[in-house]
């Protein structure tokens, strides 16, 4: 650096920026440890009734800043407790078994489904899933994930070494979910492929992969999650 260049960050404000820049950004890292987006789904809420929306508002103001330590079981029901008013829940349209019937906090499983996508892409281990009797329409066959407080349940493990948290916003006629890591990290890339491998006219049989562009020997890895039967039929 030249001498006139070195006497111009002498100045008092060019000094005070060199020691206020690293200042702020060890408390950027310190009061935002999760910078790196390990996976992300967006939800347009567009096509949704007022009471839909509800539901998926409360959900995710529950689940939103959720952390899950290496080695924790996270329970979605445990979380959102049980669908009460209340706890701001309101009945909606919601599948039981084979009816599409009012249930309070009816149209959640809309979020439980997208978590259980979010955790298979950031490499969480999944405990318990359960997927509808029939095909729903906000989700395809075999990404879905069905939640009935006190009986089916979506339980998640982080096998990962470090804390992940759950992130999840509402704007407008979006919703964003994503599953986050510490800064620095390299996230692996994965995605979802579905097949439908068999079908008649009462059931469909359908099987989802996870493709991983490298594991921990390096290398792509193609993983069987589910194979799952879904009634089409009367």
């Amino acid at each position: 650096m030249k001498g006139g260049q070195w006497k111009s960050w002498q100045k008092p404000g060019n000094i005070f920026l060199a020691l206020l820049i690293p200042a702020l950004l060890t408390f950027h890292l310190a009061t935002h440890p999760f910078a790196t987006e390990l996976a992300g789904r967006s939800i347009n809420l567009s096509g949704y009734s007022g009471p839909h929306r509800q539901n998926f508002a409360s959900a995710l103001s529950r689940l939103d800043g959720t952390i899950i330590k290496p080695g924790q079981i996270f329970s979605f029901n445990q979380r959102l407790g049980q669908r009460t008013t209340r706890g701001g829940y309101v009945p909606a349209p919601g599948y039981l078994g084979n009816d599409r019937i009012a249930t309070s906090g009816g149209g959640i499983c809309l979020i439980s489904s997208n978590l259980y996508q979010l955790a298979l892409l950031s490499g969480l281990e999944v405990i318990e899933r359960s997927n509808h009797v029939r095909p729903v329409r906000s989700v395809a066959p075999g990404l879905d994930a069905t939640v009935w407080y006190g009986s089916q349940d979506l339980k998640l493990k982080n096998s990962l070494p470090y804390p992940v948290e759950i992130s999840c916003q509402v704007e407008g006629n979006f919703a964003s979910m994503k599953m986050l890591g510490k800064a620095g990290l390299k996230p692996i890339k994965r995605q979802l492929e579905r097949k439908e491998i068999a079908r008649d006219n009462r059931t469909c049989l359908v099987e989802v992969y996870l493709l991983s562009s490298e594991t921990e020997n390096g290398n792509p890895e193609t993983r069987l999650v589910s194979r799952d039967c879904y009634r089409i039929g009367p």
